[in-house]
């Protein structure tokens, strides 16, 4: 639910409804805070899963691997997401099934995010690409850009 205030003018589809003032009591999409209520419904799932902010960027969620001897990442900015992790399809089927029920399409291997080409040199260490946009991906000859996953729409959101 939303605190902001919003309201429509009811249309024709709206039948006997036309022409009266509704308010608007669930949103998620075109309001000023839409971007800040997707946020945090998001930090709300990763820190049920075991993620915790960091402290140098509330837009990052860590969490440690089950040896503990390193971490998982998850960085988001508006409703774009970087997964860090050694099985990244298992945390978007967390996220994916009930009681959380995100509609994540257009995952893959990265190869573009923020601004940033990404791909592995010859000794598969992952490489950032400095490109003005994701048609503009052409890395040196040494690095492989991984191909993205054709089979997912892309998109973002929630399921209803």
């Amino acid at each position: 639910y939303t605190s902001e205030k919003a309201c429509i003018r009811a249309g024709p589809e709206f039948g006997d409804l036309e022409g009266h003032l509704l308010i608007i009591i669930k949103a998620l999409y075109g309001l000023r805070a839409s971007g800040k209520f997707w946020a945090q419904l998001l930090a709300e799932c990763l820190e049920d899963i075991g993620f915790v902010r960091s402290k140098a960027d509330d837009s990052i969620f860590m969490r440690p691997t089950e040896c503990g001897t390193a971490y998982e990442y998850v960085a988001c900015c508006v409703d774009d997401l970087a997964i860090i992790c050694k099985d990244p399809q298992a945390l978007l089927k967390d996220l994916q099934r009930e009681p959380y029920n995100f509609d994540l399409k257009g995952s893959g291997p990265v190869n573009f995010h923020l601004g940033c080409g990404f791909g592995r040199d010859d000794d598969s260490r992952l490489v950032l690409i400095s490109v003005p946009s994701a048609d503009d991906v052409q890395p040196p000859a040494s690095v492989q850009v991984p191909q993205p996953d054709t089979s997912a729409d892309a998109g973002d959101g929630r399921q209803e």
